[in-house]
């Protein structure tokens, strides 16, 4: 399927074809564990342990700040994954990077008991 892969480490946006398999997702951002970050209308995929590691690297797209890396697509009316319609080069132009020069923050992390 067509979708967009945000290299926060490159620093890189680009249309990619990926199977839609969960596997294939973990091993193009570089996880174990993913989370879905809605951003207009489509998925933003991203890790969901990323502040636990030891990431250099991010990007800011409208108002979310994600550490790593993550893939851009769309979901049917069941809830599947399926082509992006937004292009590289839109993302791009939104995309702000951020890492290597400016601290990422430590994690946070909250525990609660019930």
């Amino acid at each position: 399927m067509k979708a967009i892969f945000i290299n926060a480490a490159d620093r890189k946006v680009e249309e990619i074809e990926i199977e839609n398999d969960l596997h294939a997702f973990y091993d193009k951002i570089g996880c174990r564990v993913v989370q879905l970050v809605s951003y207009k209308d489509e998925n933003l995929v991203c890790d969901e342990e990323c502040r636990l590691k030891d990431w250099t690297a991010g990007f800011q797209l409208a108002d979310w700040r994600i550490t790593g890396n993550a893939i851009l697509v769309a979901d049917d009316e069941e809830g599947e994954f399926t082509d992006t319609k937004m292009t590289a080069e839109a993302i791009a132009e939104k995309v702000r990077f951020f890492g290597r020069e400016e601290n990422l923050g430590k994690p946070h992390m909250s525990i609660y008991a019930f």
